[in-house]
C-alpha cells in the first residue's frame, strides 16, 4: 500500500458519488470523510496511535455512508461493495502494525516512513539498494555539490527510522539497507 493506492481510492469515491443528485448532502459527506481519510493516511502525525484509532472510526463512518448510498440506488451496489473491501483492506492493514506502548509511534517499517523522505534520502536508499553497502565518501562521490555534513545528517536520519543499518570495520564505517 503506497499513496498512489489511496489517491486512486478517494478519487474512485469521487467518481462513484459523482453520479448521486446533484444537491444531495451524502454525497459531499462522503467526499469529506474519504478526503479525511486519505489526509491521514498520507501525512504522518507525532501520535500515531491516536490517528490510528480517529483513521479506523472514519473508515466506519464512511462504511454506514456507504450503506445509507447503497440503499438509495443511486449507484450499483457492487460499487459500494468494491469500495467497502478496500477500505476493510486498509482497516487490516492499519491493525496489523505493531505499537511500541511507549512512545505509542508508527514503526518505521510501514508505508508512511518512505513519504517523509527528501529527495536525497530517496536517491541514498536507491544507491544502497543498487550498491548494498558504500561509505560515507562513496556516498559523496553520487552528489559533488552537498556538503559532506549534509550527507551525514541524512544517513542519521534514514538510520533513526531504521531504514539503514550502519556498522564499523576497523576506522571505516559502512552504510546498507536494512
Amino acid at each position: 500500500m503506497d499513496n498512489n493506492y489511496f489517491l486512486k481510492l478517494c478519487s474512485a469515491v469521487y467518481r462513484i458519488t459523482e453520479l448521486f443528485p446533484k444537491s444531495e448532502p451524502l454525497k459531499f459527506q462522503i467526499r469529506e470523510m474519504a478526503n479525511k481519510i486519505l489526509a491521514d493516511l498520507i501525512y504522518s502525525s507525532p501520535n500515531y496511535f491516536a490517528r490510528k484509532q480517529t483513521l479506523l472510526k472514519n473508515i466506519e463512518i464512511l462504511k454506514y455512508y456507504f450503506n445509507i448510498s447503497e440503499a438509495q440506488n443511486w449507484v450499483n451496489s457492487r460499487n459500494f461493495l468494491i469500495l467497502s473491501k478496500e477500505y476493510d483492506t486498509i482497516k487490516q492493514f492499519l491493525n496489523k502494525q505493531k505499537i511500541d506502548k511507549q512512545s505509542k509511534e508508527k514503526p518505521s517499517n510501514t508505508f508512511n516512513s518512505l513519504t517523509n523522505l527528501s529527495f536525497r534520502q530517496k536517491e541514498i536508499m536507491k544507491i544502497l539498494n543498487k550498491e548494498k553497502r558504500l561509505r560515507l565518501v562513496e556516498i559523496q562521490k553520487f552528489f559533488p555539490k552537498i556538503n559532506k555534513r549534509t550527507i551525514r545528517r541524512d544517513l542519521s536520519s534514514l538510520f533513526s527510522q531504521k531504514l539503514i543499518s550502519r556498522y564499523d570495520k576497523g576506522k571505516m564505517r559502512f552504510y546498507k539497507l536494512k
